[in-house]
């Protein structure tokens, strides 16, 4: 957005209401002060606009930009000059409920300042939050959104995963978006759509669901010709597979939100193909079951049967439903009837229906006796409703009258299927039993002398230590396996490598290799095998286990490889360039290519494994997982990065020198952003710890050796990622203390003392001041800043003062700092509603105790 020259603008042209002779004199008068050449005079019209109420009054009458030009001034006491202005115009916004229509009705200029500044790299993330919650109120004018509209740009560039600003960032592109079609288009050409994927990268619920809801905006599009070219985007990210693994983890509102917007995408381009490959349509139909699994309700049900039914209609895509039990989902929910609309069951009959043209569905609708269910509630029908009920008892009967059931499953798959039920039934059965003795034990009135099975019983050891104190057994392991850890096969058959610590089932009951043969669920439905329908969903459910373990790891693998290449990229094109221009980079981003070398090495020996076992049922990772954090560098390293990670994101690169600025704008045309490459390694161990998790989720119990040693490798990183972070914050708080200690003017250390917490927020002692507050466990510093330098404007003891809040404002909290002898040295801190005044509180009590 190009420069105006703000500061020349004629006095006479800022005024809105007419002045009187005194009010003039005095807005003239602090006019004066704040176009002078001397930053103390400025300063001084600042602050008698901060503490005097009768002047705010006149300044009321005046465009806001009579004092907003100063945000686009550079200054030596640069952040002193922009805090004040920034709390000035939140002030206004507060105390004058019309204040913001007016600037957007009358100042022509403000919301270009605005927009500047927030685009402007060296304006701070508070000041910048304060403006983002001005144009919050803003969008509650929309008769003025051909104005505050203008501003998407820059609120975008807030809309990122390295930004504190980014939920309110989130809540104003939501307004921004609603406006129509104009605004989508925008939002789309302003890289929207990359935005949103790398917000869900954080996989922070808040973060998704502010993401899901700008989606759903984006495509409540009429003109199909636009709505095709945004599906052509969406197609291009990976947002549809995050959407798939968020099926998983969201519930109630959340989820219902999810699957709205899910029927939206699929009406709204060629999208079914893609909701098969990227497993949204495995997890929609893990959703129903009857009844409602818990954060599941009628809604959200109904929703994924329509969505399935699109699929279905797709020639290319109708049967990737067979396998995965969907025909005995749709046989429940008619047995259901009562749990879903009118409409939704209309949608069900519609899908059996349509679904008894393919031979292989309608051997399963028998197999799943859909006649006894259609009949039992037939008279409960509507109309239209008994008519399709009538045509798909039509067709069963003819199916029963001449279905030759002469298919006959492999022999070796027949056993397989069978070892996997038993031992799915023997563990339920060792569950229950080890249920019951648990009662027994904390029950003195069960008698303990229960009938035990032969079977030998569940060991449960999260401790790996303690595996030495249990006897060995007699005999030992089969040397195939043995050596099929050097290996990774047993002729030519993948196995599971890593050995067993935690949830074994009897020697007798592994069923790993078992797993990986199963028949069809098609062809179970189809042959001559006794099996009882409840066994028959039991093959489906492992089937779709099966399925969706495969996304999970495609996902590790993916996902992996796209953060290596990125990480390359800064290592080798930018990291040189950025250590040369400033040496004391080195200090936050060092060892960034340390971390880069561990992670390349991992991807190395997690690429061979995918290829090699991807077209296996289960694919080994566990193994590769506990090599990457048995690793001592690998805690070592990233302690060191993350403990310096807050400072460099935050850190402006462009003020350290001319030179740097220059190299920044130079990389920003390349779409070269330093912040998004700093915070991968912030994002990367956690992401691991939910990827395993939600792999065991997906990982058959059945399947001793990976499932055991995914729980443990599991328990390992997040022991790993818990102490790193652990260490990080014990590091963070001693080094803001000492760069306190260091830049700050006449600072008085004291031996014992610790830092608690800080930000910039509005404080009245003798006079009102926006500043840096610092709490610390013995004082709190109230400090202006000049460059790089802090001068102390307040300091209070703590042990001399007591505290009182009050709260009965919601929009404008306080706490006061009280003198407990005479009344010199009084302070008072506000707290608007985006600052943490229960935090600060209860940190401020704490320093009491």
């Amino acid at each position: 957005m190009s420069n105006i020259d703000t500061s020349n603008i004629p006095f006479d042209s800022l005024i809105i209401e007419t002045l009187g002779e005194k009010e003039n004199m005095a807005c003239k008068m602090v006019n004066n002060l704040l176009h002078s050449e001397d930053e103390e005079q400025i300063l001084t019209g600042l602050d008698k606009i901060m503490d005097n109420a009768r002047l705010q009054e006149i300044i009321y009458k005046v465009k806001p930009t009579y004092y907003l030009f100063l945000l686009d001034k550079e200054f030596e006491h640069q952040d002193d000059v922009h805090d004040t202005v920034v709390e000035i115009l939140r002030s206004m916004d507060r105390e004058y409920s019309d204040y913001i229509e007016r600037l957007l009705q009358y100042d022509e200029y403000a919301t270009k300042i605005l927009a500047r500044f927030l685009e402007n790299v060296e304006t701070t993330e508070y000041n910048k939050k304060s403006i983002l919650f001005t144009v919050k109120n803003m969008t509650k004018h929309k008769q003025y959104a051909a104005t505050w509209y203008t501003l998407m740009p820059s609120v975008m560039m807030e809309y990122s995963p390295n930004s504190e600003n980014r939920q309110i960032a989130a809540y104003i592109l939501d307004q921004m978006v609603g406006l129509g079609q104009p605004a989508q288009v925008n939002f789309i050409k302003n890289n929207g759509l990359v935005r949103i994927s790398n917000i869900f990268e954080t996989n922070e619920t808040e973060n998704i669901n502010t993401g899901i809801v700008l989606l759903m905006k984006t495509f409540l599009l009429r003109d199909k010709s636009v709505l095709k070219v945004f599906n052509q985007y969406l197609q291009k990210t990976d947002i549809f597979g995050r959407l798939a693994n968020f099926l998983d983890v969201l519930q109630k509102d959340d989820l219902l939100t999810l699957v709205k917007l899910l029927s939206i995408l699929i009406m709204s381009g060629e999208n079914t193909e893609v909701y098969v490959e990227s497993g949204i349509m495995l997890y929609l139909i893990s959703l129903i079951e009857f009844p409602f699994k818990n954060g599941v309700n009628g809604d959200t049900v109904s929703i994924a049967f329509q969505i399935i039914q699109y699929v279905f209609y797709n020639p290319n895509t109708k049967n990737k439903t067979n396998e995965y039990g969907f025909t005995s989902k749709l046989v429940q929910a008619i047995r259901n009837y009562k749990s879903l609309s009118s409409a939704s069951l209309d949608v069900v009959l519609n899908t059996v229906m349509n679904m008894m043209n393919e031979p292989e569905l309608r051997d399963q609708f028998v197999f799943f006796k859909c006649r006894d269910e259609v009949e039992r509630v037939f008279a409960n029908f509507t109309d239209k409703q008994k008519a399709m009920a009538k045509t798909i008892l039509a067709n069963i009967e003819v199916v029963e009258r001449t279905i030759q059931k002469v298919q006959v499953t492999d022999e070796k798959a027949q056993t397989d299927m069978q070892k996997v039920l038993g031992s799915i039934k023997y563990a339920e059965e060792k569950r229950a039993q080890s249920q019951k003795d648990s009662d027994d034990v904390i029950s003195p009135t069960k008698t303990p002398d229960i009938p035990r099975t032969k079977h030998e019983p569940f060991v449960v050891n999260l401790n790996p230590t303690s595996q030495k104190e249990i006897p060995p057994k007699a005999e030992s392991p089969q040397p195939k396996f043995q050596a099929a850890k050097k290996r990774d096969s047993i002729n030519g058959r993948k196995t599971f490598l890593a050995e067993r610590k935690s949830f074994r089932l009897s020697k007798g009951h592994d069923v790993t290799l078992e797993l990986q043969n199963l028949p069809e669920f098609s062809q179970i439905a189809s042959t001559t095998s006794k099996i009882t329908v409840d066994d028959a969903k039991v093959i489906a459910e492992l089937n779709m286990k099966k399925e969706k373990r495969k996304l999970i790891i495609q996902e590790m693998y993916t996902t992996e490889k796209t953060y290596v290449t990125q990480m390359e990229k800064f290592v080798s094109s930018v990291l040189p360039t950025l250590l040369s221009l400033m040496p004391p980079a080195a200090q936050m981003v060092g060892n960034y290519k340390n971390i880069f070398d561990l992670h390349k090495m991992f991807f190395e020996k997690l690429e061979k494994r995918f290829l090699a076992q991807k077209t296996d049922p289960l694919i080994v990772v566990s193994d590769l997982f506990m090599e990457l954090f048995e690793k001592k560098e690998l805690g070592d390293e990233y302690l060191k990065y993350l403990s310096n990670s807050e400072g460099a994101l935050k850190y402006n690169f462009s003020a350290y020198s001319p030179q740097m600025k220059q190299q920044v704008m130079k990389w920003g045309q390349s779409c070269i952003i330093l912040p998004n490459f700093l915070i991968l390694p912030v994002q990367r161990l956690p992401r691991y710890i939910l990827l395993l998790e939600t792999l065991i989720k997906h990982t058959p119990e059945v399947a001793q050796e990976e499932y055991g040693a995914l729980k443990d490798v599991y328990a390992l990183g997040k022991k790993v990622t818990m102490q790193i972070d652990s260490e990080k914050k014990k590091i963070v708080k001693k080094q803001t203390l000492d760069n306190y200690e260091k830049s700050t003017t006449n600072y008085q250390p004291n031996a014992g003392r610790s830092f608690i917490r800080d930000g910039v927020m509005s404080v009245k002692g003798k006079s009102k001041m926006a500043g840096t507050v610092v709490l610390m466990s013995d004082v709190l510093l109230v400090l202006s800043k000049k460059k790089n330098t802090f001068v102390i404007k307040y300091s209070i003891d703590l042990n001399a003062i007591k505290i009182v809040p009050n709260d009965s404002n919601s929009s404008l909290r306080t706490i006061q700092l009280l003198p407990e002898k005479g009344k010199e040295g009084q302070l008072t801190m506000f707290f608007p509603v985006d600052v943490d005044f229960d935090g600060w509180l209860a940190d401020l009590r704490n320093t009491k105790k």
